[in-house]
């Protein structure tokens, strides 16, 4: 749904991504754009990121009651400051309720249900369409995604917005699957533990990625041997026949530029769906994924957190 979101993009001045049902406060837009701003002046950055969890909203009609005007003027809002590892490697992000600081907060976490930036975002870092039915692990790795292309994240100083979320009787997505979608959560889930290099617990190895998958072809998809510009997965030789051609469709590759595949890499044996397209939604160059987890405070390898 985010992706198909930025495809609606017009060339305007900024993106507000946001989840469905909020309570917006008294000239929200105004408010917004000024914060924007001053961050950007006050934090001396040149893409910055506004985001965090809205903090919640209760209808008064739920309870009988009458519905009050917005919530302007509220000394508290949420500030994106803790996370926790789940067990697949991936953290998961939580919040808590601060009072209102005077300059925005410096955090490495993004909230999609409140995120506002310069719309030069929709285009640096396009939403990634291949996370099927996933609910952990879409924020972090677009927060990581975002902060190595050169994007700064901050929370902000007053809330914009609430979210409805306990709503009486509403549907929630869960409960409207499909027959087939623990795969495709499954192979969503693989892509985020290979893009955020998340490590098996207690150990300094790259993940394993995929049931069965040999540790040699993670090894070539993450560092190519050393060559950084492998990492995109952008080419793949030719003399590799039915199997490269095989990898060329499945991550987008364009070009041949005379890389091999490890031994024992067979498409057809394993499920290597997490690559696909791989290199169009991938990390960016300005910093490194290993400089996000210093700069997040979390440990890979202990997995525990600082709670920067």
């Amino acid at each position: 749904g985010r992706f198909l979101g930025f495809l609606m993009y017009k060339g305007e001045q900024f993106v507000f991504m946001m989840d469905s049902h909020n309570r917006f406060v008294t000239n929200w837009d105004l408010l917004l754009v000024d914060m924007y701003k001053r961050t950007k002046k006050e934090q001396v950055v040149r893409k910055p990121v506004l985001s965090h969890y809205p903090e919640a909203w209760t209808n008064p009609k739920d309870n009988g009651g009458r519905e009050g005007p917005p919530l302007d003027n509220r000394k508290t809002t949420a500030y994106l400051c803790k996370a926790n590892f789940l067990g697949w490697g991936i953290p998961r992000l939580e919040a808590i309720v601060v009072s209102r600081p005077q300059r925005a907060l410096p955090q490495p976490w993004a909230a999609a249900g409140f995120l506002f930036a310069d719309a030069a975002l929709i285009l640096e870092v396009p939403f990634d369409p291949y996370l099927d039915y996933v609910f952990d692990g879409e924020e972090v790795t677009y927060s990581m995604r975002m902060w190595t292309h050169g994007w700064n994240i901050f929370s902000p100083i007053e809330n914009i917005i609430y979210h409805y979320y306990y709503r009486k009787g509403a549907k929630r997505f869960w409960g409207q699957l499909p027959a087939n979608w623990g795969g495709r959560k499954a192979a969503a889930e693989n892509r985020i533990q290979y893009l955020l290099k998340a490590t098996a617990n207690g150990t300094d190895d790259d993940y394993l990625v995929g049931k069965g998958t040999p540790i040699s072809v993670i090894a070539f998809f993450t560092d190519c041997n050393g060559n950084q510009t492998c990492f995109d997965l952008l080419s793949v030789s030719s003399k590799s026949g039915a199997n490269g051609e095989a990898v060329a469709a499945l991550v987008g590759s364009n070009t041949s530029a005379g890389l091999t595949l490890p031994p024992g890499f067979d498409p057809q044996q394993q499920d290597y769906r997490f690559l696909k397209d791989i290199g169009h939604y991938s990390m960016g160059k300005k910093r490194s994924v290993e400089e996000w987890w210093e700069y997040s405070g979390m440990s890979r390898k202990s997995r525990t957190s600082n709670e920067r």
